[in-house]
């Protein structure tokens, strides 16, 4: 079985230009993306798609293919997932998997991907995205049209365990049933399943993130904070 990932590397961010190819820890931030990749063992090909002749060039110099993103799925306002369907359009690849990761998580392993590829196999899913623990249960997250009135989506699923006995995750004793939103880190599909949109499907999985998370890159701040994480990451 034959496997292909794609790594969506945006030129155009208007909080932090060129951060894909800012160094942090003395790498630029898309090498972090190829070497786990690369370290899961999993990748038949690995291929950047960007704007980016920039990003593009560096990506080829940590030994990762290249494919030239189109202006009008590029920038902040589409989606790494539009990314993801113009490259699938363009190309049509050959291969029986896709693996879909973004380059703006440095602290995402080989490992990780290796754990939620053997996740996936083992279920024989379509899908599998990777998730996160959110601690609690969605509350009052629906307005009215007229925006004055509030809908509590899991009054019922409240009611049925007594949710007020969890309200800090410090102090559960039992093992409520947590919300998980996806994160968009890691995306694992069969190619049948890869057209067309994340739930258009019969068996989608999560992969829980570790509870620290992957990293995120947005602001100088995160470089700062990521630096330290990488260092702690290194003395364990």
């Amino acid at each position: 079985m034959s496997l292909l990932c794609v790594i969506t590397a945006r030129g155009g961010s208007k909080r932090l230009p060129g951060k894909n190819i800012r160094l942090l820890d003395g790498k630029p931030l898309i090498s972090y993306a190829i070497v786990a990749a690369q370290e899961s063992g999993i990748c038949d090909e690995i291929v950047v798609t960007s704007d980016s002749e920039e990003i593009r060039s560096v990506a080829r110099e940590w030994g990762a293919l290249t494919d030239k993103e189109p202006a009008e799925v590029a920038g902040d306002t589409n989606t790494g997932w539009d990314a993801i369907q113009s490259f699938l359009e363009r190309n049509q690849p050959d291969f029986d998997y896709l693996l879909q990761l973004v380059a703006v998580k440095p602290l995402l392993m080989g490992t990780h991907i290796r754990e939620a590829y053997d996740l996936f196999i083992e279920q024989d899913a379509d899908v599998l995205m990777s998730v996160e623990d959110l601690g609690w249960l969605s509350d009052l997250n629906f307005l009215s049209e007229d925006g004055v009135h509030l809908t509590m989506r899991n009054w019922k699923k409240y009611t049925e365990i007594e949710r007020h006995a969890y309200t800090h995750i410090n102090t559960i004793t039992a093992t409520p049933p947590w919300e998980y939103r996806i994160n968009g880190v890691i995306g694992l599909f069969k190619m049948t399943a890869a057209y067309g949109g994340y739930f258009a499907h019969e068996k989608i999985i999560g992969y829980v993130s570790p509870p620290n998370g992957f990293g995120d890159i947005d602001t100088i701040l995160d470089f700062q904070i990521c630096e330290i994480r990488k260092q702690l990451q290194k003395e364990q």
